[in-house]
């Protein structure tokens, strides 16, 4: 999940007077919808893929690719995702392991075996909206929280005693009253909320889908919620979660491992076979930007990372998305774009962290 502003999305949540800003903006066409149909209404099934692009004119990009190099880690472990919180990095990974990077550049290990205990592969983290709780959740129903500054780890593993292997996890609001989002390999989503120190999660569980696996869920800066599928579908939701509607992506079979969402028309969604897809509000682009796997991809305005098969890395430049040079040949499988004071960084199969440098 992206680190934008997400009041809309939490108002549908029913957290505040915020709740129907976003519907609103998508039922008068502000929002971001699908292509238009002869009656000016959105109709997303139509939103075709086009020819290849380079970016969305974005001012102030990079001139050129940065250098990146591997950080040293306290684990021989794969490593699944990395988000950025108010302290630092956190890397989540194989038999639970979740690491944290410090202002210094210093990696260390800050749980060592999952939320109970139980060496789970973690697959997924979130981050709530002020930077004070790292969620992450894997394999076996294992599902937790790293409390910062106070380093206390909270298990809430198995939710409604589901024990499902979550795919990733998506979190919105703010540490204490914060909504987890959850999505599992059978094409399900949970959605549960904390109040107290305690989770409540919703009786019912929704199938965004068709039921194939959900490797990524994210909102963007408007508040819609979004995720891609195994079959190549995404989907969005303009309640926080409660139903969801197809936006694409119309003939496109591929797998899709993971989604970023800036706005109303910024998507970017990591496919098979080297295809990066771009939603502009109207319709997709597909850019092959290699013919390897692409596994990891964030964006902000003015700044982008995208990582995959065979250790390649892609940045998005003023010449669009340019492949940097890698020191690594391991699989890439998630990025960040850090912070004023951390790096961006990619992590990936055999303990592998590459940071760049700029």
């Amino acid at each position: 999940m992206t680190d934008y502003d997400r009041r809309e999305f939490v108002g549908a949540l029913g957290i505040g007077a915020l709740g129907a800003l976003g519907a609103e903006k998508y039922l008068s066409g502000n929002g971001r919808a699908g292509a238009a149909d002869a009656n000016g209404t959105a109709d997303p099934d139509n939103a075709s893929i086009g020819n290849e692009t380079d970016g969305d004119g974005t001012q102030d990009l990079p001139e050129g690719t940065s250098e990146w190099t591997e950080a040293d880690v306290p684990v021989e472990a794969s490593l699944n995702d990395v988000v950025t919180a108010k302290d630092g990095l956190y890397a989540v990974g194989e038999s639970g392991v979740v690491l944290h990077r410090e202002s210094d550049g210093t990696w260390s290990t800050v749980v060592e075996n999952g939320p109970y205990a139980a060496q789970n592969e973690l697959a997924g983290a979130a981050v709530t909206d002020n930077g004070g709780h790292v969620w992450f959740a894997g394999g076996s129903g294992a599902l937790g929280v790293y409390k910062i500054p106070t380093g206390q780890v909270t298990d809430y593993s198995f939710p409604k005693e589901h024990t499902s292997s979550w795919s990733d996890v998506a979190v919105v609001g703010l540490a204490g009253s914060e909504w987890v989002f959850l999505v599992n390999s059978s094409g399900e989503l949970f959605r549960g909320r904390m109040d107290a120190g305690s989770m409540t999660w919703a009786d019912e569980v929704v199938e965004p889908g068709s039921g194939t696996t959900i490797p990524a869920i994210c909102t963007d800066s408007n508040g819609f919620g979004y995720v891609a599928d195994s079959s190549g579908a995404v989907y969005e939701s303009v309640d926080g979660g409660k139903s969801w509607k197809k936006i694409g992506i119309k003939g496109n079979d591929g797998a899709l491992y993971d989604i970023a969402a800036l706005g109303t028309h910024t998507i970017d969604v990591a496919g098979d076979d080297g295809h990066l897809f771009n939603f502009n509000g109207f319709r997709w682009d597909r850019r092959d930007i290699g013919q390897k796997t692409l596994y990891a991809v964030s964006r902000s305005r003015r700044d982008g990372v995208v990582a995959g098969e065979g250790g390649h890395v892609w940045e998005f430049t003023e010449d669009g998305w340019t492949e940097a040079d890698s020191p690594t040949g391991a699989q890439l499988n998630g990025t960040t774009l850090g912070s004023s004071t951390h790096p961006a960084v990619v992590v990936g199969g055999s303990s592998t962290v590459l940071e760049r440098q700029r």
